[in-house]
């Protein structure tokens, strides 16, 4: 091999080396002299990162859209928090949906509620939607009560639109089995 030749293969590695994590293990392989070691340390980083673009990628494709809209509407999601949402199985355009819905009425509150709701089985949109027609109304409630209507089977947007305070439906319940006990 020349010695120009050489001198671009070793540009290349050490280039090579600062753009790939753990770059210093072949930056000390090219000061100690061994090229080939150098090249094939980068072989295999390459590879490790081919492997890991391959199992994350589909990941992060889907979670692309929902940080898009998310930041659009003004609402601050993480992009990891997305990508973590979507390995845990979450929907994440819903909980997306559900942090702008929350950001654009005011309401404070965090994604990892939302996606707490939503992976209980609960629907966080329509609580978020809930909570806002009860702001509206006047009525008191908060994200505690209207999930546990949500995750008890109960439609939370209903009652609030009926002009019942989320907390109320679990004591008219009890009331109203407590009547029909004591008539039979």
């Amino acid at each position: 091999m020349s010695r120009r030749s050489s001198t671009i293969l070793i540009a290349a590695v050490a280039i090579a080396a600062l753009l790939i994590p753990g770059g210093r293990f072949v930056l000390a392989a090219l000061k100690e002299g061994t090229l080939v070691l150098s090249a094939v340390l980068i072989v295999l980083m390459a590879a490790a990162l081919a492997l890991a673009a391959l199992i994350a990628g589909p990941s992060v494709l889907r979670a692309l859209p929902a940080a898009i809209q998310a930041r659009r509407a003004g609402a601050k999601i993480e992009f990891m928090k997305l990508i973590g949402m979507r390995l845990r199985g979450t929907d994440i355009r819903l909980v997306s949906r559900a942090t702008v819905r929350a950001r654009e009425a005011r309401i404070v509150l965090d994604t990892d509620r939302l996606e707490v709701q939503a992976l209980a089985g609960g629907d966080p949109l329509l609580c978020v939607e809930a909570l806002i027609a009860a702001r509206a109304k006047g009525l008191p409630a908060t994200w505690d009560e209207v999930t546990a209507l949500d995750l008890a089977g109960r439609d939370p947007l209903a009652a609030v639109r009926a002009g019942v305070a989320p907390k109320d439906v679990f004591r008219s319940d009890r009331f109203f089995k407590d009547a029909s006990q004591s008539t039979s």
